[in-house]
């Protein structure tokens, strides 16, 4: 009686396992969004403002839909609401030294911000810190 019970706990088993590795299937594979061509249209985001100059609407929209699963709230990654973390950044590192930690990738961080912004462009990467970096406050 005891096999018995054995076997139907691991059928059950296998046919759970089943419904869920079926039910997976249905879902598009994060690899198929489309992140290469330029966003048409930029939705406001209550974390971060949507800029007023059309030439930052790009990289507002590769910040919404790659950078800010990081940048909003991160004990590791610097966040969009701290300029006083981007600006020593910025004073340390330079603009260039940025956009090539962003692209190539630095410590913690995946090249371009790891599978959603893999098939971004250089130019989209360095369009989405430059949105970043419209948001500091001028030096004075």
């Amino acid at each position: 009686m005891e096999i018995r019970t054995m076997f139907h706990c691991r059928q059950y088993a296998l046919m759970m396992l089943s419904c869920v590795l079926l039910g997976a299937c249905d879902k598009k594979p994060q690899s198929e969004t489309t992140t290469q061509s330029a966003p048409t249209e930029a939705h406001d985001h209550a974390e971060f403002p949507k800029p007023t100059a059309p030439a930052l609407l790009t990289g507002y929209e590769v910040f919404a839909k790659v950078c800010s699963h990081c940048h909003i709230e991160s004990e590791y990654a610097p966040v969009i609401n701290n300029p006083k973390e981007w600006r020593q950044r910025l004073d340390k590192r330079g603009r260039e030294t940025l956009l090539k930690h962003a692209i190539e990738g630095y410590g913690d961080m995946m090249p371009k911000g790891g599978r959603r912004g893999k098939d971004l462009t250089d130019e989209q990467v360095a369009q989405g810190l430059d949105y970043i970096l419209s948001l500091l406050p001028e030096e004075e």
